[in-house]
C-alpha cells in the first residue's frame, strides 16, 4: 500500500515539474541547493574514503547542477519555439480556411528555417491541434484538427 501512495505522490511531483516554467525550476533548485549540499556534505563526511575526494566531488556536483539548469533552459526554449510554430501554422491554416499544407509551404509562407524534423516535433508535441498529413503526389505536411463546430461550418458552406 505504501508503494502505491509513494507512486501517486511521485507522479504528482512529476506533473508539477512538467508544468513549471524554467524560472520556477531554477528558483526552486536555487532555494533547495543549500539543503542538497548539506546532505552531500553529510554523505562525504560519513564515508571515510570520500573525504579526500571532497573538493573533486563538490566540483562535480556544482558542474552537474549547472548542466541540469542549462538543459532546462534549452528544453524550455525549444518548447517555446514549437509552441510558436504551432500557433503560426494554425493561424495560417485557419486564416486561409485550409485544412492542411505541405512542409515546403510552411517554409515558404511561415518560416524558411523550419526543418522537416522540427515540423514533425511540432506535430508530436501538439497531437490535439495538429496531425501529420499525406498530400497529393506523396508529399508530407501538417494538418489541423478541426473541432465539430468548424466541420459543421465547412459542410454548410
Amino acid at each position: 500500500m505504501a508503494n502505491k501512495e509513494f507512486g501517486k505522490e511521485f507522479s504528482a511531483i512529476l506533473i508539477a515539474v512538467k508544468r513549471a516554467s524554467v524560472f520556477d525550476l531554477a528558483f526552486i533548485s536555487f532555494l533547495l541547493l543549500p539543503f542538497a549540499l548539506a546532505a552531500w556534505f553529510d554523505v562525504i563526511e560519513k564515508v571515510d574514503e570520500l573525504k579526500r575526494w571532497r573538493p573533486l566531488l563538490l566540483g562535480i556536483l556544482v558542474f552537474a547542477y549547472v548542466v541540469v539548469i542549462s538543459l532546462l533552459y534549452v528544453g524550455s526554449r525549444n518548447e517555446k519555439q514549437r509552441e510558436l510554430a504551432k500557433d503560426k501554422i494554425l493561424g495560417y491554416l485557419q486564416g486561409k480556411s485550409f485544412e492542411m499544407m505541405s512542409f515546403e509551404r510552411v517554409r515558404e509562407k511561415i518560416n524558411s528555417s523550419y526543418t522537416d524534423a522540427f515540423l514533425q516535433s511540432v506535430i508530436n508535441a501538439y497531437p490535439t491541434h495538429l496531425r501529420p498529413a499525406k498530400l497529393k503526389g506523396g508529399g508530407v505536411g501538417v494538418a489541423r484538427l478541426m473541432d465539430i463546430k468548424e466541420k459543421g461550418d465547412e459542410n454548410e458552406g
